[in-house]
C-alpha cells in the first residue's frame, strides 16, 4: 500500500476547533478532510486506483451505523472536458444509488464553492426511502440520504460524503436545506487538497499550517 499511517491534527479554522482532520497522501496529491466532533476512524483502503477511509460516530462500526463520513480517492479520473469528469462520476454514484433504491431515489445536483485547492468542485444529495439491500442499517433496510462533495485535483477526483441512516418508516428522502447544508459546508470548508512536498512526513506541515 502507497500511503502513509492516516495523522489526526486539529484544525486551524475557529469555526472547526472542535472537530478533527484527516491527513493523508492519496494518490498524487494530499487530501485534508473533517472528521466532526464525536467520530472516529474506522476504515481506509487502497486498491487499484481506488482509495477509501471511512469514519462513524464513536461506538458504531462500517456494518452498523447511523452516520459515516467517507473520502474517496479515483486515482487518474480527471477528464480535459469542461466538468473535469465530476459530472460523470456523480451521474455513476446517482446509478448505482438508483440500483438499490428503484421505487424513491431523489437526485439533486448544486453549484458550491470550491474545495481549497481543487480544480472544480460540484456537490450532490442523494435520497433514498426504502434501500432494497439486506441488512443496510439497523433495524431493517430503512431510509438513507447523504451530502456528497466532488472535487478535482491535478490528476484523481476525491469525493467527500456525509451519509445518514433513518428508520424505515421514515419513507422518501429530500434536500431539506437546514439538515444537509450545515454537513455540505462542514465537508467543504473542512476538505482542502495540496500538492505533496517532497520528503515531508506527517503532520505534513505545508498542507495543514
Amino acid at each position: 500500500m502507497r500511503f502513509a499511517l492516516i495523522f489526526f491534527a486539529a484544525l486551524s479554522a475557529p469555526a472547526f476547533a472542535e472537530d478533527i482532520s484527516l491527513v493523508a497522501p492519496v494518490y498524487s496529491q494530499l487530501v485534508v478532510s473533517p472528521v466532526p466532533d464525536g467520530f472516529i476512524s474506522s476504515f481506509e483502503h487502497a486498491e487499484q486506483g481506488y482509495y477509501i477511509h471511512e469514519a462513524v460516530p464513536s461506538g458504531e462500526t462500517t456494518s452498523h451505523w447511523t452516520q459515516m463520513i467517507t473520502v474517496t480517492g479515483a486515482e487518474g479520473q480527471v477528464t480535459t472536458d469542461s466538468s473535469l469528469g465530476l459530472v460523470p462520476m456523480a451521474q455513476n454514484f446517482a446509478a448505482g444509488y438508483a440500483a438499490i433504491c428503484p421505487k424513491s431515489f431523489t437526485y439533486q445536483q448544486f453549484p458550491v464553492e470550491s474545495v481549497t485547492g481543487a480544480r472544480g468542485t460540484i456537490a450532490v444529495f442523494f435520497g433514498c426511502g426504502a434501500i432494497e439491500v439486506p441488512d443496510k442499517s439497523p433495524g431493517g433496510p430503512g431510509a438513507e440520504a447523504a451530502v456528497v462533495v466532488l472535487a478535482a485535483g491535478a490528476k484523481d477526483i476525491y469525493t467527500f460524503q456525509w451519509a445518514q441512516h433513518f428508520a424505515p418508516e421514515a419513507g422518501s428522502q429530500t434536500y431539506v436545506p437546514e439538515d444537509w447544508q450545515p454537513r455540505l459546508e462542514k465537508l467543504i470548508r473542512g476538505a482542502k487538497i495540496c500538492d505533496q512536498v517532497a520528503g515531508e512526513q506527517a503532520p505534513y506541515p505545508s498542507c495543514t499550517q
